[in-house]
């Protein structure tokens, strides 16, 4: 087991197009948190749009001498509220998306990450390698048929960490100094 295990983790890093797709795969999933909101923020810019062209109507209207003043002033008084209410919405959307600003995994950085451990983990005497990957991966889940190859591995929360962080010198002080 010990041995599979340390196959697939070189596999995942001598192999650059099965990491770039575990990345897509990731930032395919934090774009798909922040999809509603933009929806949302499209829908209120089209709305916002719509209330410039029935505020022109109105005026229009008034022009051609089919509504009077006060009609006029009314419905722009009512138009402008309703507009003011969908601002005030899109600011908030807007507000939300800013506090979920999330940056993409860059592949290169992970690749240089990966390298890094495994160089760590192939110096490493045996008994520190199991104890640094029992600290990284939470677990493997093999399927019903009990067939290994077909295992996958759980990262845990601190090879996030290392993983996905955004300071290359961060990341390779915490490799450096990492002691298990």
């Amino acid at each position: 087991m010990d041995r599979w295990f340390s196959q697939q983790i070189q596999e995942l890093v001598t192999k650059p197009p099965l990491l770039n797709q575990i990345i897509a795969t990731v930032n395919d999933k934090r774009d798909l948190s922040r999809k509603p909101l933009e929806d949302e923020k499209r829908g209120l810019i089209k709305e916002l749009a719509a209330f410039d062209q029935r505020q022109q109507r109105c005026f229009e209207l008034f022009e051609e001498e089919y509504i009077p003043q006060e009609t006029l002033v009314v419905r722009l008084k009512e138009l402008e509220e309703q507009k003011a209410v969908k601002q005030e919405a899109l600011r908030g959307v807007e507000e939300k998306l800013a506090n979920q600003q999330i940056q993409l995994v860059d592949s290169d950085k992970i690749l240089t990450a990966l390298k890094n451990l495994w160089a760590m983990v192939q110096t490493s005497p045996h008994e520190q390698q199991k104890k640094l990957f029992k600290s990284l991966f939470d677990k493997i889940t093999l399927p019903p048929n009990r067939d290994i190859s077909k295992a996958v591995v759980h990262g845990s929360a601190s090879l996030n960490q290392i993983l996905f962080t955004n300071n290359m010198e961060e990341l390779q002080c915490k490799i450096n100094s990492k002691s298990v």
